[in-house]
């Protein structure tokens, strides 16, 4: 979140621009539990655990909870072991079970936008069971099926629950998770998400630039200077086929250049920057150091990263061309790398609405 922190204020500055973020999100982790609360207010908490038996297998519980409200958002995620193929195309059950408490049976039957592996959607008294098991110092969470049963860790639930509280203000009021209280200070109120409005331009023009051609040294000139390219982006000072510049065309007169920087076995970032027409002038330093790895050529640049080959995590970066600067528009991760492929959740830090002008 550091260097994402710096990003933003780049951006504004650059942009001369006097919005300032109102609420700054968090992310947190406390042993098999953590948090992410955005800047509108929303937190979302999830905790892992795994299948017992020879094999495990990892479950994660997802709890979110809006700023303002007390109105819960509850699902639930497991990976199982296949014992018949003819098993694959059907629908997973499994009974929740709480504190040796049998509270009925969940359906694995959900899915998002997201393209997540299906997951199941809990019921508000299934809920509320929950977060008043997980309250305590001792929490027994099981999903069973009649071959496996997954247990949610309670480790570092408490650390996360009170931090949640801390962020949306109702420590020692009635709707916090732990330490409730009869305070009726404030809590913290939902905000709206802020609107950032991306110009119709022109996305097909796009020019290719070697390095030893006489464009590519003029840009290379100007770009080796960037802070970081030392360290972060050796591939500038290597000249062979596969090093050029990308150059688009934005909006008012401006240009994206970009070029790779770093690759690695499963990560790579480029370097990129918003220049003026001619492309001797530097007008907004987007990624110098892997803040972003691609250009979409509509407007956005987006980063997606490993945390590990597995791809069982990933943290997403994106921002949009406003018709002045590169603009965040979204700052996720996907959980903890606990073997989910392609991560557990959606945890943003950091979300807006897109409205594309005409």
């Amino acid at each position: 979140m550091g260097n994402w922190r710096i990003v933003l204020f780049g951006f504004y500055m650059l942009g001369q621009c006097t919005m300032v973020q109102a609420l700054e999100g968090i992310r947190f982790q406390h042993k098999d539990w953590e948090l992410a609360c955005d800047n509108t207010g929303t937190c979302r908490m999830a905790g892992y655990g795994y299948s017992e038996g020879e094999e495990s297998y990892p479950a994660s519980l997802y709890i979110e909870r809006k700023a303002g409200n007390e109105i819960l958002i509850g699902l639930a995620r497991v990976e199982e072991y296949i014992y018949d193929e003819k098993e694959r195309d059907r629908t997973l059950q499994a009974q929740l079970w709480i504190d040796q408490r049998d509270l009925g049976i969940i359906k694995f039957d959900q899915k998002d936008d997201s393209n997540l592996e299906y997951f199941a959607r809990l019921n508000s008294e299934q809920i509320h069971a929950i977060i008043r098991s997980l309250a305590k110092k001792s929490s027994q969470i099981e999903f069973r099926t009649p071959k496996q049963v997954w247990k949610i860790s309670d480790q570092g639930v408490t650390a996360v629950m009170l931090k949640a509280d801390e962020f949306q203000k109702r420590l020692d009021t009635p709707s916090a998770f732990l330490k409730k209280g009869n305070s009726h200070s404030p809590v913290l109120e939902q905000i709206d998400k802020p609107i950032v409005n991306i110009p119709k331009f022109h996305t097909d023009r796009k020019q290719i630039f070697k390095f030893d051609s006489p464009t590519g040294q003029r840009l290379l000139k100007l770009l080796k200077p960037l802070g970081g390219i030392d360290e972060g982006c050796s591939r500038l000072s290597e000249d062979d086929e596969y090093n050029f510049f990308s150059v688009y065309e934005l909006s008012e007169g401006k240009k994206q250049v970009e070029a790779a920087c770093e690759l690695f076995a499963y990560n790579y970032w480029t370097l990129a920057v918003v220049m003026n027409h001619d492309l001797t002038k530097i007008e907004q330093e987007v990624s110098t150091f892997g803040e972003y790895n691609g250009y979409d050529g509509k407007g956005i640049i987006s980063s997606e990263m490993k945390g590990r080959g597995l791809g069982d995590c990933w943290s997403i970066r994106k921002a949009a061309w406003n018709g002045k600067i590169f603009e965040p528009i979204l700052d996720t991760d996907t959980g903890m790398c606990r073997g989910f492929a392609g991560g557990a959740w959606d945890m943003p830090t950091y979300v807006v609405d897109i409205n594309y002008l005409p």
